[in-house]
């Protein structure tokens, strides 16, 4: 069994969904949004972030995590508040020893759908049908997450590439 952390980042609001292979299929075990506080300045909703997360790896125990590699943004402050998130949520997966994984939006989409350019819809609907325990009511970030854990999961099935190596 191996369990699979997929993280959306965000600087207001950061999905996350965690799955399960066992020998036969892939369950969704817990996903959800953590929505952070936009009343506060950015730099304080990094600790929120990591407090948030935390308590969420220590109950589920995931073993691997997978996030979406950084895409080209709307501006350059935006990029640069993304690899903020970004880097927060790295050094927490390392931290509680996690091998850490990226993906491309692009190599993601193509996991769920079979295209690189499938919308957000598409993919919510393709993971529906694919894995156990998600339905509709889950929010793009949420969605997002998942997608990120199934490439994760199929792309190791196939080979095994290399990770950032989790602090143990």
């Amino acid at each position: 069994m191996r369990i699979v952390l997929g993280l959306d980042p965000g600087s207001r609001r950061t999905g996350y969904g965690i799955l399960r292979l066992d020998p036969d299929r892939i369950t969704r075990v817990a996903g959800g949004v953590l929505r952070l506080d936009e009343s506060r300045p950015f730099a304080e909703r990094l600790p929120e972030l990591r407090g948030a997360l935390l308590p969420l790896i220590e109950a589920h125990r995931p073993g691997e995590a997978a996030l979406e590699t950084c895409f080209v943004a709307r501006s350059a402050r935006a990029a640069l508040v993304l690899g903020h998130v970004r880097g927060v949520l790295l050094l927490l997966c390392l931290e509680a020893g996690l091998d850490v994984f990226e993906y491309a939006p692009a190599e993601v989409k193509r996991a769920a759908c079979g295209t690189g350019a499938a919308s957000k819809e598409q993919v919510q609907e393709m993971l529906r049908r694919l894995v156990p325990g998600i339905d509709r009511r889950i929010t793009g970030d949420e969605s997002d997450a998942l997608a990120v854990a199934y490439c994760h999961l199929g792309r190791t099935a196939v080979t095994r590439p290399e990770p950032m190596r989790g602090l143990r």
